[in-house]
């Protein structure tokens, strides 16, 4: 009987509640079994400082980069950069710059998650003056000096400046980080930078014309007329020109017209134009007093005061033949 009951199977010789426990562990094996060959893996990369973690969990890469997860369960990463460095972006099964990503495991899937260093940008203040009449603009904008001089760009910025002149002015130069005479200077943004545009005044030259009736001279301060001889000078304009007449003897001076007047020698002319003068000189007038003669027959008197003979006398004279 007992060899009988050893070639028996195992199941027959296990009572019947033996044999509902056994088939109960036996079909959940078969599921477990059944499971794990339809289970698919996810691996996960990373390049860069941060981190990736996954709803359900199972992956925290970092530490734990890789899990198993079942046929069709849908997996959602999620990237956090670590401090200094932010998140790029994924590749392979996932794509794009969301910090997160769904994966659908219907097979191995593998995913990196790129994480890049931040980078820091300083920023420098480009400080611009105006010396004379006139602005300057930059490029990139920010510099509209007249109005704003003051202006910050990125490290490393390019920065054009462009000179324009007011009217009546022209543009003479750059100092401090630009230098040469050409309207438009490139700054490179490496570091704080002041620069001085240089504007100057446009010379304009007036010409002043004297004439004089009369005899006599006229002089100019500063020099150019000697009138008499050269009457007529260019002056910049704004120049204050002062002319002085000075009468030939036997005159007077009698007074200005024209861009001077009055009867003071000397007279101030504002160079804002072209501008003429006229001095003025009278002939003095000689008074004679007649001198009386003792002799009537000399009664008459020439214009010096002399005793002269009368025009009978002559006649008499030379009807006598005396003369």
């Amino acid at each position: 009987m007992s060899t009988t009951l050893r070639a028996l199977p195992l199941a027959a010789r296990l009572s019947p509640a033996a044999r509902f426990i056994l088939a109960f562990l036996l079909f959940g094996a078969s599921l477990l079994i059944s499971a794990n060959a339809h289970a698919a893996k996810l691996s996960v990369a990373k390049t860069g400082a941060g981190t990736v973690t996954s709803s359900p969990a199972g992956i925290n890469c970092g530490t734990k980069c890789r899990a198993s997860y079942a046929w069709g369960t849908k997996v959602t990463l999620t990237a956090s950069a670590a401090s200094g460095y932010g998140f790029s972006g994924w590749s392979g099964a996932c794509s794009g710059p969301s910090t997160s990503c769904t994966i659908s495991m219907k097979g191995a899937r593998r995913v990196t998650a790129t994480f890049s260093r931040n980078v820091v940008v300083n920023y420098y203040t480009l400080s611009v003056a105006t010396a004379g009449a006139g602005t300057v603009t930059s490029s990139p904008s920010g510099i509209n000096c007249g109005t704003n001089c003051n202006a910050s760009y990125a490290s490393g910025t390019n920065v054009t400046l462009t000179a324009s002149a007011a009217s009546g002015y022209s543009f003479s130069g750059w100092s401090g980080a630009c230098s040469g005479p050409g309207a438009s200077c490139t700054v490179s943004m490496t570091g704080a930078r002041s620069v001085t545009a240089i504007f100057s005044q446009n010379v304009v030259n007036y010409s002043l014309s004297v004439a004089t009736a009369g005899a006599g001279t006229v002089t100019s301060s500063p020099s150019g007329i000697i009138c008499g001889t050269n009457c007529s000078a260019s002056y910049t304009s704004g120049t204050n020109v002062t002319l002085t007449a000075s009468a030939a003897s036997g005159y007077s001076f009698s007074g200005w017209s024209g861009a001077c007047s009055g009867l003071g020698a000397s007279c101030t002319v504002s160079m804002t134009g072209a501008r003429s003068v006229t001095a003025t000189f009278s002939q003095n007038v000689v008074t004679v007093t007649p001198t009386q003669c003792s002799d009537s027959s000399l009664a008459a008197t020439d214009l010096s005061g002399q005793c002269r003979a009368s025009p009978a006398t002559m006649g008499s004279l030379e009807a006598n033949g005396s003369l």
